[in-house]
């Protein structure tokens, strides 16, 4: 049997339970300090703050630079001078542009009748008439392809049937559709001769110079070599992707137009096709109808002034005459002289086959 405690000893008990549980609250919260994590003083990693277009730093939303501190205001604007009201410019989400837009498009193709724009390329498509024969005469007419490529292979060459050979001819539109081009110009006609140099796509066909030859380089650039100069065998080891030997040269060492041409047959008036290069993928192509009662067709002399007008600094005559011929958009360009003829070889502007 048990024995029950008194009931003074149970409330004394109590009380002395009651007590220590008192002097633990009181030793935790009024003597041992509270200790607390201050986030701010973290080391480890951070959440970054975003950037702010326009921040003090990078006041100018098209400005990317770092060391563009410029702030928004006059260009004379002391940056130092922090006593004026300006205030920052407002926040914007739209990311600056890093590079200028250029003649390409991000990737869409886009096609008018005087304008094919794609990632590679830009040709643009002008129609002039000039009238540089005088009062009573027939104005020169004659349209010029302003050619942007993003690269050298955009620029291609093509053989009548694919056929490299004497006397091998189709139509430039045929040459040109089966080719997939989105321009074209006559080139050449090197079938006609059994002299002259040919160099397509890097291949050396014929290496006989009959005059100066235009070569074209693969990193796009273009030179005049005088024939005497000329060599096949250096040209294609020095990087020669085309080469044309037709001419004459239309421009002087200095890349400004020439006004006399020594030992040319051709100089009067009469349709032309020509080639000019401003700097590596930027070219010229330019076409002029001529014997007819609309259009007289280009002085030689005048055909070197309109490159240089152009901004060609290399400029070369090709075949003219009824040879003469220029495509755009599915299309020949204008009116080839007595309806034109087939040709051995074509220049053209196509997209690089993935």
């Amino acid at each position: 049997m048990k024995r029950k405690l008194p009931i003074p000893l149970l409330i004394l008990i109590d009380l002395v339970l009651l007590g220590g549980a008192l002097c633990v609250y009181a030793l935790f919260h009024h003597v041992i300090p509270r200790v607390e994590v201050d986030l701010s003083q973290q080391t480890g990693p951070q959440p970054k703050p975003p950037t702010q277009i326009g921040a003090p730093a990078d006041t100018d939303p098209v400005k990317t630079s770092p060391i563009d501190t410029d702030p928004i205001g006059p260009a004379d604007t002391d940056p130092v001078d922090t006593a004026g009201t300006q205030t920052s410019p407002p926040v914007t989400t739209e990311p600056a542009e890093t590079e200028p837009p250029g003649p390409f498009t991000q990737g869409e193709i886009i096609s008018t009748e005087t304008l094919y724009q794609s990632e590679d390329i830009c040709v643009t498509l002008t129609k002039y008439s000039r009238p540089y024969a005088g009062e009573g005469q027939p104005p020169s007419v004659f349209y010029v392809q302003d050619v942007r490529v993003r690269y050298v292979e955009n620029l291609k060459t093509a053989f009548a049937k694919d056929q490299y050979g004497k006397n091998i001819t189709e139509w430039t539109k045929t040459i040109a559709d089966r080719k997939g081009a989105v321009a074209a110009l006559s080139g050449d006609f090197y079938g006609l001769r059994s002299t002259g140099v040919v160099i397509r796509d890097g291949v050396l066909y014929r290496d006989k110079p009959d005059d100066d030859v235009l070569v074209m380089y693969s990193d796009g650039s273009m030179k005049v070599i005088a024939k005497k100069e000329f060599n096949g065998e250096q040209a294609i080891a020095e990087g020669a992707y085309q080469a044309w030997c037709f001419g004459p040269s239309l421009m002087d060492e200095n890349g400004k137009a020439k006004s006399e041409f020594p030992g040319c047959r051709i100089t009067y008036w009469n349709p032309r096709a020509a080639i000019g290069y401003v700097e590596p993928g930027h070219y010229v192509f330019l076409f002029a109808e001529g014997r007819t009662e609309d259009a007289r067709g280009l002085r030689m002399e005048l055909l070197a002034q309109i490159m240089e007008e152009m901004g060609c600094v290399v400029a070369y005559n090709l075949d003219g005459g009824q040879s003469a011929s220029m495509y755009f958009d599915g299309e020949i360009v204008g009116t080839p002289c007595e309806g034109g003829r087939p040709v051995s070889d074509i220049i053209y502007i196509a997209e690089i086959e993935e």
